[in-house]
């Protein structure tokens, strides 16, 4: 599968109506065009403890919430069956 097909079933079968939206993108420091649907999918699990199979895109992040940063990379996981958005848990 492609990034833009991708996207498209992100926002028509997923329902994630404004995850790509341009507002949404410039607030997060982020652009479609900067934007890779990695080869491999990944195990995952949300912040719920629910563990999904994902796809994983990676996006280079131009600024954080605070304002500018230096760029970085950062992943957005999506599940492959209702491709919807999930939210990684981390153990900081």
């Amino acid at each position: 599968m492609e990034f833009w097909e991708l996207k498209n079933k992100i926002t028509d079968i997923g329902k994630e109506t404004h995850f790509f939206d341009p507002d949404t993108l410039k607030f997060f420091g982020e652009r479609l065009s900067d934007m890779r649907l990695l080869k491999d999918k990944m195990e995952i699990t949300d912040i719920c403890g629910e563990k999904h199979t994902c796809y994983v895109v990676s996006v280079t992040r131009r600024k954080n919430a605070f304002g500018s940063c230096k760029p970085y990379k950062y992943y957005h996981y999506f599940d492959v069956d209702t491709f919807q958005h999930v939210i990684r848990w981390s153990a900081w």
